[in-house]
């Protein structure tokens, strides 16, 4: 029944959504720090992650948004937070062209923008496997194709629109944001509330490396003020987001890939007064779910209070429903609260925190509680250049971090904490708002019981890896 009902909504109307639609003209500078995709804004919109890096000369992104309801973002010249700013359109304006485009006009008064992004990456400290411990995305060794990200976008406007978007990823980053019931099957019959998606759970991805997935299915009716969305979005909890163009870094932190939603289905209702306030409320099917092995209302809701010109601002974020236990063989509750704290200390330099907080209750047996916060400084070199560093810690005392690729052996159970810290540089040779190289360098360290790297042989590991991308 809920399948019907969301798929109908999401292709009633023939639109989709992205995490968030695009927004107007942003500046392009390929993200330098994280951008907040509004995979995490107070409200979904049209982008992927809120960014707010400082603006960089002559560099406009255009781009959906993720996380918040539609789905590119592309971050303002150096804005780092994902999911919070304009939506980026791909098209640009008069005053501040934006990049170039494949397809410069709407279609149907849809946007059209994508990207491509790959990555090549060494662990330095391994020892003759293949994967990167129990991490999510960028889990493997090797030059890797991860995102071939395609948007079709509809924003709201001052006056009442009916919109919506569609996101395609095909990549090696697949895995990591696929739904049950839709690119999965739903679970019955295959054991206990399955956490990994190994080949007996694939409904039309059957290669290990590369896959293809619909991460936004939707359709959006209100305006820029007030709007509901019914289908499939990104989540807008949290400060990291899928689409690479949202994150600074190529690798994401633990918090993000074990403690928070990627993606939901279901209708999410969003507001926004004014430049300094949103804030959305939704019912959703779970996490990352069509249709599972126990389907149950579900709700996020949350908000954003910011300063002028997103000079600063505070995003909060909590979901509340049925998610599988820990440690038990059913579903129970599991509360997820999530805050991000950014703020513009100079016209260089910009801060952000974030913080997760999760509870599961696993019924007649001890409720597993994790957490994890993470500090991120970025330094504007020069308007192409930008410096960024980031710590993370996750407490996981009931073992949820594992990988999730059909052949990581890096299952777990790891009880203990996860400790990270990795620097990197977001580079657009001669300006370019297309393209964006990225090195950066990352350690993980792990205190507790199990050795989660190298198959079982380690407790620490050692990336280096280069990523780019280029928006079209």
């Amino acid at each position: 029944m809920l399948e019907a009902l969301f798929m109908s909504a999401a292709l009633g109307l023939g639109q989709v959504p992205v995490a968030d639609a695009p927004r107007s003209a942003a500046t392009l500078l390929p993200p330098v720090e994280h951008v907040d995709l509004g995979h995490r804004q107070a409200i979904p919109t049209a982008s992927v992650q809120d960014a707010t890096l400082p603006k960089v000369p002559a560099l406009t992104p255009a781009a959906p948004w993720y996380s918040n309801s539609s789905i590119i973002y592309v971050q303002e010249p150096m804005k780092i937070d994902g999911k919070n700013g304009d939506e980026p359109n791909g098209n640009g304006d008069e005053e501040e062209p934006g990049p170039w485009r494949a397809i410069q006009n709407p279609i149907l008064g849809y946007k059209v923008t994508g990207f491509l992004y790959g990555t090549g990456n060494l662990n330095a400290l391994d020892t003759g496997n293949r994967y990167n411990g129990p991490l999510t995305m960028s889990d493997q060794q090797g030059v890797y194709l991860n995102q071939l990200y395609l948007d079709f976008n509809r924003a709201m406007e001052d006056t009442f629109t009916i919109g919506g978007g569609l996101s395609m990823l095909y990549g090696n980053d697949y895995n990591a944001s696929q739904s049950f019931g839709f690119e999965l099957n739903n679970g019955r019959g295959l054991g206990p509330a399955g956490r990994f998606f190994g080949p007996l759970t694939q409904k039309w991805n059957n290669g290990q490396d590369y896959g293809i997935i619909l991460p936004q299915l939707y359709s959006e009716f209100g305006t820029k003020k007030a709007s509901l969305m019914v289908g499939h979005f990104w989540t807008p909890i949290g400060h990291c987001v899928v689409p690479a163009i949202g994150n600074f870094f190529n690798t994401q932190p633990y918090q993000y890939m074990h403690g928070q939603p990627f993606e939901h289905w279901g209708a999410m209702a969003k507001v926004n007064p004014n430049d300094n306030l949103s804030g959305y409320f939704g019912v959703v099917n779970g996490i990352n779910a069509l249709d599972r092995q126990v389907n149950s209302p579900s709700f996020i809701f949350g908000g954003k209070i910011a300063g002028n010109e997103n000079k600063w601002y505070i995003n909060n974020g909590m979901y509340i429903g049925q998610e599988p236990e820990n440690i038990g063989p059913g579903y129970a509750n599991r509360v997820i609260a999530n805050n991000v704290l950014y703020y513009d200390l100079t016209e260089r330099i910009t801060l952000t925190h974030e913080l997760t907080v999760g509870v599961q209750n696993n019924r007649g047996l001890p409720t597993s509680t994790y957490y994890g916060f993470g500090p991120y400084i970025f330094y504007k070199i020069c308007d192409n250049l930008k410096f960024g560093i980031r710590g993370d810690f996750f407490h996981d005392p009931g073992g949820i971090v594992a990988g999730i690729r059909s052949g990581n052996q890096n299952l777990g159970p790891y009880s203990g904490n996860f400790w990270v810290i990795d620097a990197g540089l977001n580079w657009a040779p001669g300006g370019s708002k297309n393209l964006m190289i990225r090195p950066e360098i990352r350690y993980d360290w792990f205190g507790g019981n199990g050795s989660p790297y190298s198959f079982g042989t380690r407790k620490d590991m050692l990336l280096l890896m280069l990523g780019s991308y280029f928006l079209f």
